[in-house]
C-alpha cells in the first residue's frame, strides 16, 4: 500500500466527539486507553469495502474501529506503566504508521483521535492527511483537564 501522509496535533486542539468523552468518564479512576474517530461513514449499498480503519496497538493491545462498525470510541482499562503503541491510519489504496511512547500513572487516561483522509465529506474539507490529536485526559475531571501528548514525543516514524 502506498504511504499517505500524516500529522499528529495535541489533544487540546480538537473538541473532543461526545463518544470519546464518554469512553473517558467510564474509565473513572482507572488507567486507560481511548481511541476514537472522526469519519464520514461509508455506504455499504454502493458495494465497495474500501473503508476507512483507524487501529491502536502495542504491549499486547489491539483497539481498532472502522467506518463498517457504528461506534466511534473504544477503551481499554490498563495498569500503570510505559507503553510503546503503533497507529495506523488505513484506506485502501493507502495508509500510515507511526509509534509514539507514553508513561500512564494511576487514573491517567490517554486519549488518540484520528480523523483520516476520507472519499467524501458532506460538511468541510477533505482532510489531506491521516490527523492525530494526541494527549492525555483525566476522568476524574470529566474530561476537561487535557495534559500532553506533543507531536516532540513521537519515537520513530514509518510509513507503509
Amino acid at each position: 500500500m502506498p504511504a499517505a501522509p500524516f500529522s499528529v496535533w495535541e489533544l487540546s486542539e480538537l473538541k473532543l466527539p461526545w463518544v470519546v468523552r464518554r469512553r473517558v468518564r467510564r474509565l473513572r479512576g482507572h488507567a486507560g486507553i481511548v481511541l476514537g474517530a472522526v469519519t464520514a461513514p461509508d455506504s455499504t449499498r454502493s458495494g465497495s469495502f474500501n473503508s476507512t480503519a483507524v487501529s491502536l496497538s502495542g504491549n499486547g493491545i489491539r483497539l481498532s474501529l472502522s467506518t463498517l462498525n457504528s461506534h466511534r470510541a473504544v477503551a481499554a482499562r490498563l495498569p500503570a506503566g510505559p507503553y510503546r503503541l503503533a497507529m495506523e491510519a488505513a484506506r485502501s489504496p493507502s495508509s500510515s504508521l507511526f509509534e509514539y511512547g507514553i508513561e500512564l500513572a494511576d487514573g491517567d487516561v490517554f486519549v488518540a483521535v484520528c480523523r483520516p483522509i476520507q472519499r467524501r465529506t458532506l460538511f468541510g474539507a477533505n482532510p489531506e492527511s491521516n490527523d492525530w490529536h494526541l494527549g492525555f485526559a483525566w476522568a476524574e475531571h470529566h474530561a476537561r483537564c487535557v495534559h500532553g501528548g506533543h507531536p516532540s514525543d513521537i519515537v520513530e516514524t514509518s510509513s507503509l
